[in-house]
This record gives structure tokens, C-alpha cells and sequence, in this order.
């Protein structure tokens, strides 16, 4: 593949699935990144990096989805890539709409809501120092050496660097920042039946789909003055004690 300028790479990202050898493209990007020294190209640059890393991740998902054995590999990328997602938004350098990064974002937001994972762990722990990832200098919140974390830097992201740091606890939620940290019982195996269903029917992760996701109750026998089955928090003589809606359920 002969070397591509700004404008090739632009256009051949914003095409709706990226037809080109993946190790090439990403050749020519960073050829195109160490070659200019122009800091507002650099972070354009960057943009269209992250566009290209997140397009080449959703095709890996839905391989490692199709071969029925990789769950935890695609889960664990589905998280990066949505942090990718993430990052574009916050360093709007270009216009996100123009390489079709909400419907790919959409698309594993519903992949996710097909996993078996709903209890993660979330550490709690005291940050005794850390250091700019830009500039290198020490940060904390009496010493901001200028660059804010998640903003790009001619073409670079910024991050903290944790140095030192004291754990405090480890707590169980549902819905973390970091979904990594998904718990398994030992000697359990997840049920990834949702998933395969969908995935083996779908020939490209470009193709459409709708899902629904309802919430379904199993009526019990109630007591007239008990909290009523449909969590609405009255009494069940005073919500669905004889309503058509009960009966027809």
C-alpha cells in the first residue's frame, strides 16, 4: 500500500466498514503522526488513530464472538473500545459523526446487556502520589501542572500515573466504571446462550438488529396487605388485586 496522506486517511475512515489491510493503514497513520510536527494535525492525527483502533476492535469482537470460546477476550474489549468511544467525545478534534462511532457504540452497548456478568469489584484506595503523563511533573490537587487528565496533547492522551497508592477495600457493585472486573464462582461456568443466539445469526457486526429488554414478574400468592408483585410499593389490595392487567398475566 503506497503511503497516504491526511485527506486519504480521513476518507477511507469515515467509509462505513474499513476496507483496507489493517497492519498497512495502521503503518501509514503512524508514519503520517511521527512525520508532522504541527500540533493541531498531530491531534487530528490522533483522532483518527483512535477511529481506526475502535473500527479494527469492533471486527475482533464479533470474531471472538463467533468462535464460541472467547467471551471473557471480547468483554474485555468491548470495555477498552468503549473507552476509546469515550476519549473521541472528550477531545472533539473532528466531528464523530462523520466514521459512524454512535452506531458501533450502540451495538455493543447491546452486546453487553447479553453477557451473564452482573456483579463486578470496585477498588477503593487512597492515591499517595501520582504523575502527569504529559509533562511528567507530580500532581495532586495543590499542584496542577497545566494539563487536564483525559485531554489531548499534540497527539497525546493525558493520563495519571500512579506511583503510589494504599488499597482501602475492595467492594461488590453492579454497575462500575471499570467492567474488567467482572466475579466468577468457582467451579461455575456463565451461561452465554443470549449472546451465541444473536451472534450466530448475524452474518457482520454491521448488520442491524433491534433488542428489547423487558422485565418480566412471576405473580406470587399475596396477602391482601402486602407490598404488591409489580414493585410499585402499594398494597396489593390496592394495586393488582383483581385488576385485568393480573389476569391477563
Amino acid at each position: 500500500m503506497k503511503q497516504i496522506n491526511y485527506d486519504d486517511l480521513y476518507k477511507i475512515l469515515s467509509e462505513y466498514q474499513l476496507k483496507f489491510n489493517h497492519l498497512d493503514l495502521k503503518e501509514s497513520i503512524n508514519n503520517l503522526f511521527n512525520e508532522s510536527e504541527d500540533s493541531e494535525l498531530k491531534n487530528k492525527l490522533w483522532y483518527l488513530k483512535t477511529v481506526f483502533y475502535i473500527k479494527v476492535n469492533f471486527f475482533e469482537i464479533f470474531d471472538f464472538l463467533k468462535s464460541k470460546s472467547k467471551y471473557e477476550e471480547a468483554w474485555n474489549l468491548m470495555e477498552k473500545t468503549q473507552i476509546m468511544i469515550n476519549n473521541l467525545k472528550n477531545n472533539p478534534f473532528l466531528c464523530i459523526e462523520a466514521f459512524n462511532i454512535q452506531y458501533i457504540k450502540e451495538t455493543l452497548d447491546k452486546f453487553e446487556l447479553l453477557f451473564p456478568y452482573y456483579i463486578f469489584s470496585s477498588r477503593e484506595m487512597i492515591i499517595k502520589s501520582s504523575k502527569c503523563s504529559i509533562c511528567g511533573k507530580e500532581y495532586n490537587v495543590r499542584n496542577f501542572c497545566g494539563h487536564n487528565f483525559g485531554k489531548v496533547y499534540n497527539g497525546h492522551l493525558c493520563q495519571r500515573i500512579i506511583e503510589d497508592a494504599q488499597l482501602i477495600c475492595i467492594a461488590l457493585v453492579k454497575n462500575p466504571v471499570d467492567k474488567y472486573t467482572f466475579l466468577k464462582i468457582k467451579n461455575e461456568e456463565f451461561n452465554y446462550e443470549a449472546i451465541d443466539i444473536l451472534i450466530q445469526n448475524l452474518d457482520s457486526p454491521y448488520e442491524e438488529f433491534k433488542l428489547e429488554k423487558l422485565r418480566l414478574y412471576l405473580k406470587p400468592r399475596m396477602e391482601r396487605n402486602a407490598l404488591c408483585w409489580c414493585q410499585s410499593g402499594k398494597k396489593y389490595k390496592k394495586c393488582h388485586l383483581g385488576s385485568h392487567q393480573e389476569n391477563a398475566e
